[in-house]
């Protein structure tokens, strides 16, 4: 291998002159002259130089055309709505409070303390639909980042500054493994139950049926596994158990690039573990979107993605909610990223959720002209 620092040799670089173009003659007494292109070979060049120019010119706006085209295409993909919170019925809404008090609060957070609760909360909401003008759509999301994974104890451990410097672009330290897609920690399946408890409190038998807190419709989900296990463990005997099928979708991810504890397992991995498609005897179900594919082919060691691309990934899935789930309660499972650019996007107010959070957001989705 050559070593950069020392001049390259010169040897294979050589100085050309081009020879001009001469006439021979049959008299070798007559000197070599410069031939001369005929009026035919001139206007042959001249029509080729025209006939290529115009076939760069047609390449050109072509080209600028399909770019322009699927730029529109993707703003109209990612931006067909505009998004805001109603605020006034959680907690995580008011803007005076700027931390989440704890992962999951008393009555999953409803400010509304009386019996009738949920009774109340759903008038409110049909309320809303119904005096809303066309084009104009609401939803109540329960937004849950993942409990604890290896990954969160290693940066703990060793500070977010030398994490996002080196420990981030590792596998493991010897003693901890963290990557590729981590588990939860046993601390992180208690924060999960600790949701699934408070749940259950909504859901108690001592209520009316009318009474109860609303369980999601749909729950979409990140293929990481911290994700779907902390899904496990939050809804394993309320939703899961009523039949309800996640879906695992590729926009839910953490921020895409470079830190290993953000690869994704195969999707055989993730069939086997949370699906009977190749496991007919698992108690779990999940679904795949369309186009899942079997390798991570997003991850990348050398490149993250920006803010910008990760809340281009979240408008489409709230494009996907609003244009497809005809239920008004959708749960998303994500991170911690997913979450800060979710907020972003609905303008919710900045937060800092800790592991295991749960923050229920009633958002609005008005159709752009």
């Amino acid at each position: 291998m050559s070593d950069p620092s020392r001049p390259r040799s010169n040897r294979h670089q050589h100085s050309y002159t081009p020879l001009p173009t001469t006439t021979t003659s049959d008299d070798p007494s007559q000197p070599l002259r410069p031939s001369t292109p005929s009026p035919s070979r001139t206007k042959t060049r001249s029509a080729f130089k025209v006939w290529a120019l115009s076939i760069f010119s047609i390449a050109f706006i072509i080209t600028a055309f399909s770019f322009v085209y699927s730029e529109m295409a993707e703003k109209s993909l990612s931006s067909g709505y505009e998004f805001s919170v109603v605020e006034g019925f959680f907690a995580h809404d008011d803007p005076r409070d700027e931390k989440v008090a704890s992962a999951v609060l008393p009555r999953l957070g409803l400010l509304d303390s009386s019996p009738d609760r949920w009774i109340n909360f759903r008038t409110s909401l049909a309320d809303l639909k119904e005096s809303a003008p066309k084009g104009t759509k609401y939803k109540v999301f329960y937004i849950q980042r993942h409990g604890q994974g290896w990954h969160n104890v290693a940066e703990s451990h060793y500070g977010t500054e030398a994490w996002d410097a080196l420990y981030s672009k590792l596998y493991t330290d010897g003693n901890m493994t963290w990557g590729p897609d981590p588990s939860l920690t046993p601390l992180g399946i208690s924060q999960a139950l600790e949701v699934n408890r408070v749940w259950k409190e909504e859901l108690s038998l001592e209520m009316k049926e009318e009474a109860r807190a609303r369980l999601p419709d749909v729950v979409w989900t990140s293929p990481l596994r911290r994700a779907a296990e902390t899904l496990n463990h939050t809804y394993f005997d309320t939703a899961l158990s009523n039949g309800l099928r996640p879906v695992f979708k590729e926009n839910l991810r953490e921020s895409i690039g470079t830190h290993t504890c953000d690869a994704r397992s195969t999707s055989y991995f993730l069939a086997t573990t949370f699906s009977r498609l190749a496991n007919p005897s698992n108690s779990l179900n999940y679904d795949f979107e369309p186009g899942f594919t079997v390798n991570d082919e997003r991850w990348k060691p050398d490149v993250r993605e920006s803010s910008e691309e990760q809340q281009g990934r979240t408008r489409r899935v709230l494009g996907e909610v609003f244009d497809g789930v005809k239920g008004d309660y959708v749960g998303l499972v994500g991170h911690g990223g997913t979450i800060g650019s979710f907020f972003e996007v609905v303008g919710h107010k900045p937060l800092n959720p800790p592991t295991g959070a749960f923050i229920p957001v009633v958002v609005k989705a008005v159709r752009r002209c």
